[in-house]
């Protein structure tokens, strides 16, 4: 493949600002360690406000409820974990363990702030396994949110992309009440196929009605009414002509409730030990 100035300056400036980003994280994360403290909500604003996206509401979308609720969304970039995290203030997210190589800083901050749910994604999950591992893991934050893309991978903007079923059946077994948030835009935050990052990027959103599992009688009804509500939602925002402008997160979103939230003893007591080690390694290859 032949490779241009344009391409190189994009690559360079790529790797120079993903550097930034983690090596921020990072930082951040040591901080809350030594706190035994810190705020998921701050970090995902600050991350997202470094590429200062504008942000739109189409007309007639919900107001994002709050609470422990389900968020299914559209998984378009890498960028979705932070701007998602942040639009929806500071809630939880499923993420596949292979991310931790690709953004090493924001996932050791979202182990340590246990907003970011690792997973070794598989065929043929068992479902009763997953459903135990979401709840598991949510007591440590029951009051946010969780935010989960029923796409089970990177799409592109497109409602006829298949759903899959398991977070809506672990949604169905703990009738969680959910919401559906879409996002047109986001893919072009942060462009891995072209080494771009984009900054005042148009961002555009639409929120579903709340849904209540435990309103249809079988998991099917319920998967179908997920698909036909996200059709809907699709739709809503590719048809509507009026949007409107925000400066915060999604309306609907109480900041009040971003606030400090304490580090577990186990992430304190792992995170640290981790930090030591790596520092001993370097140091160890520094003195060689």
């Amino acid at each position: 493949m032949r490779i241009n100035g344009t391409t190189l300056r994009n690559f360079v400036s790529f790797c120079v600002n993903t550097i930034y980003l983690n090596v921020y994280c990072f930082l951040y994360a040591v901080v809350c360690l030594f706190r035994g403290e810190g705020s998921v909500f701050r970090i995902a604003k600050e991350v997202t406000h470094m590429f200062n996206p504008r942000i739109y509401v189409v007309n007639g979308s919900k107001p994002v409820r709050n609470g422990h609720t389900m968020f299914f969304m559209n998984h378009t970039s890498v960028a979705d974990y932070f701007l998602d995290c942040f639009l929806t203030g500071g809630s939880s997210y499923l993420s596949r363990l292979l991310i931790i190589f690709l953004c090493p800083g924001p996932s050791f901050c979202g182990y340590l702030l246990n907003f970011v749910w690792f997973f070794w994604k598989f065929k043929k999950i068992n479902r009763n396994w997953f459903t135990k591992f979401m709840q598991s893991k949510w007591m440590h934050r029951p009051n946010s949110g969780c935010i989960v893309y029923p796409e089970g991978k990177i799409s592109q903007w497109d409602c006829e992309n298949p759903l899959k079923t398991g977070v809506m059946e672990v949604a169905y077994n703990l009738n969680c009440p959910s919401q559906i948030i879409l996002t047109r835009g986001k893919g072009d935050i942060i462009d891995l196929k072209n080494f771009i990052l984009q900054e005042n990027g148009h961002i555009t959103c639409c929120v579903s009605e709340v849904l209540i599992p435990r309103d249809y009688k079988t998991k099917e009804e319920w998967f179908a009414k997920v698909r036909s509500v996200w059709k809907e939602t699709y739709m809503q925002m590719e048809n509507s002509t009026e949007e409107k402008e925000i400066i915060a997160p999604l309306p609907g979103v109480n900041t009040d409730l971003c606030e400090d939230e304490k580090i577990s003893r186990s992430a304190l007591v792992y995170s640290f030990c981790t930090i030591v080690a790596i520092s001993a390694v370097l140091y160890a290859l520094c003195t060689m």
